[in-house]
Order: structure tokens, then C-alpha cells, then sequence
């Protein structure tokens, strides 16, 4: 966390108890490939540093190192917390500017429709005929 600036560790620590918990349980309920996890984890670390006052590069580190240290915290063996610390460091950044990118592409507004009046339209009233019920053909004592 020595990359990150008072700023951004003050932010990092909001976003890490935010996902700590959701983090844990990620890695312990069945048995996700090792790039699911990352995966999972890039998306929920830059969604919870979305919602901060930071901006642009300072969200990045944010959440790449955010993202690390979860692992490290999250995975309790020491052989597969190492396996997934080297493939994150070989592919989360290049994920995370492809969840950016994709982001800017998804993220369109509908622009409001104009409100249209719909005009009233009174309807003729129609009487209906009276029907007399029919006569019981049996009668219950």
C-alpha cells in the first residue's frame, strides 16, 4: 500500500472494510478458478472506489492495489494466495482498463421521451337488456 498517497490510503481503507467480508466469502464457497476470482474482485473494488471523491489514475491504484490486498487477506493458503497474487499482478490492470473501456461503451442514457397528451375520448354509454333468471326446476326443502 506504499504506492498510494494520504488520499488515496484514507479512501482504500473505506473501500477494503466495505469489501472484506463479500471478499471472504467469495473464496470459500465452492471452488472459483483462480481468474473468476480476480475477475470478481476488479469489478466489486472498482465499483465500491466508483463511488468515491477520487478521480481517474488515484481510482485505478485504488482499486488494483485494493484488489491485491483482499487476495492476500482473503486466501488462507499460502501455495494458492501466491498463484493468484502472480496471475493478478500479470492481469489485472490490462482487466481493469477493459472493465473501463467497456464501461464507457454500456453506460449510455435514454434520453427522456417528451411527455405526449393523451387526448379523452368519452366512450357511448349502451344500455343492456334486463334478464330475468330462470325459474328453479327443483325446489330444495
Amino acid at each position: 500500500m506504499s504506492k498510494l498517497n494520504e488520499e488515496q490510503k484514507k479512501i482504500f481503507d473505506q473501500c477494503y472494510t466495505t469489501l472484506k467480508t463479500s471478499i471472504k466469502a467469495l473464496v470459500s464457497v465452492g471452488n472459483p478458478t483462480d481468474a473468476l476470482i480476480i475477475t470478481i474482485i476488479i469489478g466489486e473494488a472498482v465499483k465500491t472506489v466508483e463511488a468515491t471523491v477520487l478521480r481517474g489514475s488515484d481510482k485505478k491504484s485504488v482499486a488494483l492495489e485494493l484488489g491485491k490486498i483482499l487476495i492476500k487477506d482473503a486466501i488462507e493458503d499460502q501455495v494458492k494466495e501466491a498463484q493468484i497474487v502472480l496471475l493478478y499482478d500479470l492481469m489485472a490492470e490490462p482487466l481493469l482498463d477493459k472493465l473501463l473501456d467497456i464501461s464507457k461503451h454500456v453506460n449510455v442514457t435514454i434520453p427522456e421521451l417528451p411527455k405526449v397528451e393523451i387526448p379523452k375520448v368519452e366512450l357511448p354509454k349502451v344500455e343492456l337488456p334486463q334478464v330475468k333468471a330462470p325459474k328453479a326446476c327443483c325446489s330444495i326443502m
